[in-house]
Parts: C-alpha cells; structure tokens; sequence
C-alpha cells in the first residue's frame, strides 16, 4: 500500500488530483478543478526542473 495523496476536495466539492511515480514516489501530474493539469518532471538526480 502507497501513502500518496491521490485527490483532495475542497469546501465546494470540487476535487483536485494527483498522479505520482511508481517507485521514486515523484509528482508527475496534478489537475484542478478547471481542468488545468500542471506536469512536473525531474532530472538524473531526482530534482525537480
């Protein structure tokens, strides 16, 4: 079993999400409530860039 969050609803029950790297446990991908999605990647030494 993983520990990451994987979605939050705020106060008027709109959901954020989250998808994360199986493995290192990185954040690679986050959604708001809009529909904007916010991608994250990382370098060879495992820093966000």
């Amino acid at each position: 079993m993983d520990s990451n969050l994987r979605e939050i609803i705020d106060p008027k029950n709109r959901a954020y999400t989250a998808a994360y790297e199986l493995g290192t446990g990185n954040l690679i991908d986050a959604k708001s409530p809009l529909n904007e999605t916010y991608q994250f990647s990382y370098d060879s030494k495992n820093n966000l860039v």
